[in-house]
């Protein structure tokens, strides 16, 4: 610390292997080190968290840090974001980030929880490696490269409201969990735990027909 503050380091190594106490978003590619302007995604996901938000060493990236709430298993996965970026998501596992301390002003100075932000990029987000298609070019029918554990998969749609979802969002989500958890079995166990409490008339009896 007394480097960073004699501006010999440009911030501190913070360890996540220990801590389940705080959630880190890693946004690559997202601003201009010139000018400090930065990609709408990156200024939505920001708004959204609503968190605590600094400038990466590069200055071409964010660092959103805030706390957790749901999440039990370690997480560390990338997603693809528009416009060639990205964002890495950190949660207790072996790895370590570089604190610089460069607030970003359109963020607070605040620590809050931002679970239901990693969850929506867990579930909703593209992964960052493409999908391998069929040798006759059809899209493959599993997802070899899951997004998440079946413990965070169920942390996830935990924060997803599900009071009387339309069928087109419901089965939006569905795809979603059936990407992250590989098509497996606890996957479709979660969706199902998900939709149970106010299954809308439209949803009855397609449940199980989830993972096909």
């Amino acid at each position: 610390m007394g480097a960073v503050a004699a501006a010999e380091a440009d911030g501190a190594g913070y360890v996540l292997r220990d801590d389940p106490a705080h959630v880190f978003l890693d946004l690559d590619n997202c601003r201009d080190p010139s000018t400090g302007a930065l990609a709408d995604w990156a200024l939505r996901l920001v708004e959204e968290a609503d968190s605590y938000a600094e400038v990466t060493p590069s200055g071409r990236g964010l660092r959103i840090i805030g706390t957790n709430e749901s999440l039990r298993a370690p997480v560390h996965r990338r997603v693809a974001m528009p416009e060639g970026g990205s964002v890495e998501i950190f949660h207790r596992c072996p790895r370590y980030v570089t604190v610089s301390g460069r607030i970003l002003p359109e963020a607070p100075d605040g620590l809050r929880p931002i679970c239901d932000v990693a969850a929506d990029l867990l579930l909703l987000a593209q992964p960052a490696a493409a999908a391998v298609t069929a040798s006759d070019g059809a899209p493959p029918r599993s997802n070899s490269d899951p997004a998440g554990s079946p413990e965070d998969i169920a942390s996830a749609l935990v924060q997803i409201p599900n009071a009387d979802l339309a069928w087109d969002e419901w089965s939006r989500i569905g795809m979603a969990v059936w990407r992250a958890s590989a098509g497996s079995a606890a996957g479709l166990a979660a969706w199902t735990a998900w939709s149970s409490p106010a299954p809308s008339p439209a949803h009855a009896g397609m449940v199980g027909c989830s993972s096909a």
